[in-house]
């Protein structure tokens, strides 16, 4: 359940490059019928057995017994488990509403909503990853704009047999080429 809980996910320094801080690897809806689904799958007597080891012993071990726990990044086992869960409501969902509505009006509600959620999800995660905290979290790294001069760099250090450069050899150089051109600049 700690991975349905936003409040305790992604405050280790790992966790924020791979989810916002404080949100679940899920979204709501797969929460929600995570939560439906577990008991449901119990009471309907799936075989959910060894699925139930492995999320245990996932999230035990490896995301519970680590640093800044519970650690995101090693509890990615997990995720498969909840689908499945999640999964198994939607199913009973859509099986159920289809013995009391018309089929074809559940299959366009599900298919809306399975939409609905995609865009919802794709929408929030672009936003997430163009913020600052993610460029923060990820430092020391390239910039988008100057990843192409740094290719072109190690190229050519490649081409002349010279070893390729590190980040932060690569942000000396720059800062010497700028005050190079300012200094330029200043002359002409």
């Amino acid at each position: 359940m700690l991975l349905l809980d936003s409040s305790v996910i992604g405050n280790g320094m790992e966790n924020i490059r791979y989810f916002p801080a404080k949100t679940s690897p899920v979204d709501l809806f797969i929460r929600i019928t995570f939560l439906i689904g577990l008991p449901l799958a119990i009471l309907l007597k799936k075989r959910i057995g060894l699925w139930l080891v492995i999320y245990f012993l996932s999230l035990g071990t490896l995301g519970m017994l680590t640093t800044d726990s519970p650690n995101l990044a090693r509890t990615i086992p997990v995720l498969p488990f909840i689908y499945l869960i999640s999964g198994l409501c939607i199913g009973e969902a859509i099986n159920t509403m289809k013995k009391k509505f018309d089929p074809k009006i559940v299959w366009s509600l599900f298919i809306l909503a399975f939409i609905s959620v995609s865009v919802f999800n794709i929408s929030r995660y672009f936003t997430w990853v163009q913020s600052e905290a993610v460029s923060n979290a990820r430092q020391p790294a390239l910039s988008y704009s100057d990843f192409l001069k740094w290719q072109d760099y190690q190229i050519i250090m490649v081409k002349s047999g010279l070893s390729t450069v590190t980040i932060y050899e690569w942000e000396k150089i720059k800062a010497q080429n700028s005050a190079a051109q300012e200094s330029f600049d200043i002359i002409h």
